[in-house]
């Protein structure tokens, strides 16, 4: 299952190996992406400069990742996710860091220099718990990202079936 676009995962694909994790009690940790000032490239340059940065987030976010580690998808829109197998807190704040990073340095599209940035929001998953859950807790942290004024990371704890923020910034 992927996305048309990229070749990554779509959703459904993220979420199943979330709960293939959950079940074989594999320690993992989820990041959610979001692209910073996207909708001006669509409304500038159209869709097809548009799409064209989209394929390039994706690579940038392939790279990032550990290969036959780490899943990458497209949840639809500008919005990624990564899951993360076999990582600690640290180990999943340093490709927080590395993803918002990467997605910050300009590149070029048809003659163009693009410079967008992203905000990325992660969690933890603890022993136990749902992928929802976690999940949720990475899209609590994005969206503390997102108002921070974006090109930042923050992490989220799960704490039972509620959400506690976290960390960064």
């Amino acid at each position: 299952m992927g996305d048309p676009l990229t070749g990554l995962a779509n959703r459904t694909r993220f979420f199943d190996i979330l709960d293939r994790h959950a079940a074989a009690g594999v320690g993992y940790g989820v990041c959610y992406v979001d692209l910073d000032r996207f909708k001006p490239i669509n409304d500038t340059y159209g869709h097809q400069v548009g799409d064209e940065v989209i394929i390039t987030c994706a690579r940038r976010l392939e790279r990032v990742a550990r290969e036959g580690v780490d899943l990458v998808a497209r949840l639809g829109g500008d919005e990624f996710a990564v899951a993360c197998a076999g990582v600690d807190a640290t180990r999943l704040e340093a490709i927080a860091e590395r993803l918002t990073h990467t997605l910050s340095q300009a590149f070029e599209v048809r003659g163009t220099m693009i410079l967008i940035g992203a905000s990325v929001g992660c969690a933890m998953a603890p022993p136990g718990s749902e992928p929802d859950s976690v999940v949720g807790a990475a899209d609590v942290a994005l969206y503390r990202a997102k108002r921070a004024g974006g090109g930042e990371w923050c992490r989220a704890e799960v704490i039972d079936d509620g959400m506690a923020e976290d960390a960064h910034p």
